[in-house]
């Protein structure tokens, strides 16, 4: 239908992530009832929340971390098609993994690897 309607061919798609930056409690100013249900809004649950089903799309091969698609039409641009899997839960920023490692940006503390968001300065756990 959109390129029927555009005349613009679809020139690529993306996988998108969710840091789950939406709930964090940092971001809302207060603290929405809603976020009880997902521990409270608390960067740290929202680690957990978003690493496991990450982890488990790696180990197990599922898409439970994926929240949706970017669609690009036309030809005007190069794309960066890369998935961001490390999205940062404060700014919702998302980082491919490659890049973060190129860049010395990723750490370890005894078994779990994290990184600072480049934008926020943010924690976030490294998948």
């Amino acid at each position: 239908m959109i390129v029927g309607a555009t005349g613009k061919s679809l020139s690529g798609m993306k996988v998108l992530y969710s840091g789950l930056s939406f709930l964090n409690r940092r971001n809302a100013g207060r603290e929405p009832w809603r976020t009880l249900l997902v521990g409270g809004g608390f960067e740290w649950t929202l680690q957990v929340g978003t690493y496991v089903p990450r982890w488990l799309d790696l180990v197990l091969g599922s898409r439970l971390s994926v929240y949706g698609w970017a669609y690009y039409f036309g030809t005007e641009a190069e794309l960066d098609l890369a998935a961001a899997r490390n999205v940062c839960v404060r700014c919702g920023a998302g980082h491919v993994a490659d890049w973060l490692v190129a860049c010395s940006r990723v750490r370890r503390f005894l078994i779990w690897k994290y990184y600072r968001c480049p934008g926020c300065q943010t924690i976030n756990l490294f998948i």
